[in-house]
C-alpha cells in the first residue's frame, strides 16, 4: 500500500476505482514468479519434517513453470535439498538457507 493512501489515523483511504489507477510503470515481456516455502506453497507444520510432498502442489508448480518457461524460484530459509524433497524438484531454481544457498534454472 502506497503511504499516500493511508490518512491520519493509519487505516487505509479509500482506493480509486480501477478504470482511474495509472497504467503500471513497466510491461514485463518475461515475468518470474518466487515464491516463499512454509505458509505459502506449504502449510506450516509442528515440526519441519511434518511437511511433505503433495501431488497437487507439485502438478501446480510444473504446469506453472512450463507456463512461465521455467522463470520460477522457490525461496525459504530450509535447505535447497528440503525444497526439492517437499515441492518434488518441480522448480528449476530456488534459494534456501536464507539465501545462503542458490540454484539457478
Amino acid at each position: 500500500m502506497r503511504i499516500s493512501n493511508l490518512i491520519a489515523d493509519g487505516a487505509p483511504a479509500p482506493l480509486a476505482s480501477a478504470s482511474h489507477l495509472p497504467p503500471p510503470p513497466i510491461r514485463l515481456p518475461r515475468p518470474a514468479l518466487f515464491l516463499d516455502m512454509d505458509g505459502v506453497l506449504a502449510p506450516l507444520a509442528e515440526t519441519p519434517d511434518a511437511v511433505v510432498p503433495h501431488p497437487e502442489r507439485t502438478a501446480a508448480l510444473r504446469a506453472v513453470a512450463g507456463r512461465l518457461d521455467g522463470r520460477v524460484a522457490i525461496i525459504s530459509g530450509r535447505t535447497i535439498a528440503e525444497i526439492d524433497r517437499i515441492a518434488e524438484a518441480s522448480a528449476a531454481s530456488a534459494s534456501g538457507v536464507h539465501g545462503l544457498e542458490r540454484r539457478r534454472a
